[in-house]
């Protein structure tokens, strides 16, 4: 199988769509930064994936993460300091540079020093675009490593005032293209169809029959239509469908609406579900 290709176009189209609202006055969810941060950690199975970090990545990198990334946006350029195959993927992309706006400038993380020259780079191109020295960053969220924690005390070093600008993230985002508005609908048929033809008949089926089955094993065993999507008679290949998170499923008084929720070791009760 050949490694995964980044999409210079989208790339580039959306990175000017992020900017492109940053630079709006009319909105005020940017809350007037001069620069912002996207930093991203070691990989962390129990993180939900709606972390304002990953859903950017999602946005501008089409369909991967990149863990251990450091992103710099600046008033005329994206930084991004990564290593390995992550930067050779986004090596592939820069002549996207040629017909863009808004600039991809790329830094390889370097063991030898620390990543010392690496973080004073990005620290200085904050500091080039600083006048009121607003520094935008994802407040609510705490990257593990050293590699991001070492930076981050990089930039506390230097005297920024820190903004969150989850909001701005937000706004960002909130205007889809019609190929994202396709993806909604079709996302939306597909969860209509998995939780009539497998939820709903699993749950009836265990109700009538008074089976004990825990939360987490029925989430898993209707993840798993999204692994098999011929189980719900759904023509799909595995490869094009996943689930945003595993299926939440509660009852017996215990319930917890955020998407980070999990779904606990307990017996179903046959009370609200």
């Amino acid at each position: 199988m050949s490694a995964p290709q980044l999409d210079q176009e989208l790339f580039f189209r959306r990175l000017n769509n992020i900017y492109a609202s940053w630079r709006d006055p009319k909105n005020a969810e940017w809350d007037d930064v001069e620069s912002f941060l996207v930093l991203a950690g070691k990989p962390n199975p129990d993180d939900s994936g709606y972390r304002k970090s990953a859903v950017l990545q999602f946005y501008l990198l089409g369909f991967l993460e990149f863990p251990e990334t450091l992103m710099v946006f600046t008033k005329s350029k994206l930084l991004v300091l990564t290593s390995g195959k992550k930067y050779t993927m986004l090596e592939a992309i820069l002549g996207g540079n040629d017909t863009s706006d808004v600039k991809l400038e790329l830094l390889k993380r370097d063991k030898t020093d620390g990543n010392k020259a690496n973080y004073a780079a990005l620290i200085a191109a904050i500091q080039a675009d600083s006048v009121k020295k607003r520094v935008g960053v994802l407040a609510k969220e705490s990257p593990d490593g050293d590699f991001v924690q070492l930076f981050q005390k990089e930039v506390d070093a230097a005297g920024m005032d820190k903004i969150d600008i989850s909001k701005g993230i937000e706004c960002a985002l909130r205007v889809k293209a019609p190929e994202e508005l396709e993806n909604i609908r079709w996302a939306g048929a597909l969860t209509k169809k998995v939780f009539q033809s497998k939820f709903v008949e699993d749950m009836e089926g265990i109700i009538d029959e008074d089976k004990k089955v825990k939360h987490d094993a029925f989430s898993a065993d209707i993840e798993g239509v999204f692994e098999d999507p011929s189980k719900i008679k759904v023509t799909l290949s595995p490869e094009d469908v996943e689930s945003c998170y595993s299926p939440i499923i509660q009852s017996g008084g215990k319930y917890d609406l955020k998407p980070s929720a999990q779904s606990s070791s307990d017996v179903m009760k046959f009370d609200v579900i």
